[in-house]
C-alpha cells in the first residue's frame, strides 16, 4: 500500500508492507514538529533548485520552533518536549549513529534554532539589544551602560540556570 506523508508544504508517497502498516496503525499515525529518523527519502535536486528550496525551509523549522514555544506557554508542549545541553549532546550522539545526511539536517535544525532563540527579547540575547536601540531611538539618547550590563547580567545567569533546569527536571 501506499502511504502519503505531507512535510513542508510538499506531498511524499511511500510504498509500505502489511507488517508496516499494522505496525503503523497500532501507533499515533499523526506527528507534528520537527524530527531526524534513521528511515527517509533521498531527492536530488540541482544546486539551484536546492538553494531556492534552503530559505522556505529554514523559515518553516523557525516557525515550528517558534510554535513549540508558544507552546510552552499555552501547554501544548510540555517540559519533557524540550531540552538543554546534556539533551542535545544525546541528540547529536544518536543522530551521528543514522548518518552523515541525519547530521547535516540537525546542523540546520540547530543553527536555526539558535537564530531564533537570539533574536528573543530576553535579557542577554541579542534581541534584547536590539530592544535598547529602539528605546534609545524613541527617547534620543542613550540608556545607562551600568544599568544595561545589569539587566543582561541577571538575564545570563537566569538563562543558564533555565538551561540546566531543563535537564535536571527530565532525569
Amino acid at each position: 500500500a501506499v502511504v502519503t506523508f505531507y512535510a513542508y508544504g510538499q506531498e511524499f508517497d511511500k510504498e509500505l508492507t502489511k507488517a508496516q502498516l499494522a505496525e503503523l496503525a497500532t501507533e499515533e499515525t499523526t506527528y507534528s514538529g520537527l524530527g531526524i529518523s534513521p528511515m527517509y527519502t533521498r531527492h536530488k535536486f540541482a544546486f539551484g533548485e536546492a538553494a531556492l528550496r534552503i530559505v522556505p525551509y529554514c523559515g518553516e523549522t523557525g516557525l515550528v520552533i517558534l510554535r513549540s514555544l508558544g507552546g510552552l506557554f499555552t501547554g501544548a508542549t510540555g517540559i519533557n518536549d524540550i531540552g538543554g545541553p546534556i539533551t542535545t549532546i544525546s541528540t547529536v550522539s544518536t543522530v551521528v549513529s543514522y548518518g552523515f545526511a541525519s547530521v547535516l539536517l540537525l546542523i540546520v535544525l540547530i543553527s536555526v534554532n539558535l537564530a531564533v532563540f537570539n533574536l528573543l527579547p530576553v535579557p542577554a540575547l541579542d534581541g534584547c539589544r536590539m530592544v535598547f536601540v529602539i528605546i534609545e531611538w524613541i527617547r534620543g539618547k542613550p540608556i545607562d551602560r551600568k544599568i544595561e550590563a545589569a539587566i543582561n547580567g541577571i538575564g545570563l545567569v537566569v538563562l543558564i540556570v533555565l538551561m540546566i533546569l531543563v535537564d535536571l527536571l527530565k532525569l
